[in-house]
């Protein structure tokens, strides 16, 4: 995780990339603040691991999606997904006994191809994959945003629509994912640039 955040961080902000908008151009609601340390405080798991650990609220800052994140917020994120691990080895998946559900997301479609994220439950998908997991069941559509996007509705898209993003811009920040490049505009920051 430390290597996550010390090589993947939002460095473009003043860059006036694709990674600067709010929210992907083909939703329609804003980015929530669920993945800020005050979002993640708000969850009582956190709270208890921040707690066993002797971490104060004060010590947690960033953004667990894309960093930079206090090395507290990193080890109560750790430990979070180290609990995560134990649960599903011990007791195995259950996403219909549990109050987490299945993980969900969105599949993109480009011609014949196309990828799914995942919105919700990456930390069940992660640990999904760390057991050797090669098919995950997830449900698509959340969070107001359709449970498949296509490329070539691109002038239908509600953020292209309102002006937020031009086509371009939208289809370079859609093409992304199936290049395997951050979807909003991330990238490895350049040497010197940490």
């Amino acid at each position: 995780m430390e290597d996550f955040y010390r090589q993947w961080q939002p460095y473009r902000v003043a860059s006036g990339g694709p990674g600067d908008k709010p929210v992907a151009p083909w939703k329609e609601a804003r980015r929530r603040p669920a993945n800020t340390a005050d979002g993640r405080l708000q969850r009582t798991e956190f709270r208890e691991i921040a707690r066993e650990l002797g971490v104060r609220p004060e010590e947690i800052r960033g953004h667990i999606a894309g960093g930079p994140v206090t090395g507290a917020f990193g080890e109560v994120t750790f430990r979070r997904l180290a609990r995560l691990y134990d649960s599903v080895v011990s007791e195995g998946f259950r996403p219909d006994q549990s109050e987490a559900s299945y993980p969900s997301g969105a599949c993109y479609l480009r011609g014949d191809d196309f990828r799914v994220t995942v919105g919700s439950g990456k930390h069940r998908v992660t640990v999904l994959l760390a057991l050797g997991w090669t098919k995950i069941p997830v449900e698509l559509g959340h969070r107001k945003a359709p449970a498949a996007t296509c490329r070539e509705e691109v002038g239908g898209w509600p953020n292209v629509r309102s002006g937020l993003y031009t086509p371009e811009e939208a289809l370079r920040h859609f093409d992304a994912c199936f290049e395997n490049r951050h979807p909003s505009g991330w990238s490895a920051p350049p040497d010197g640039a940490r």
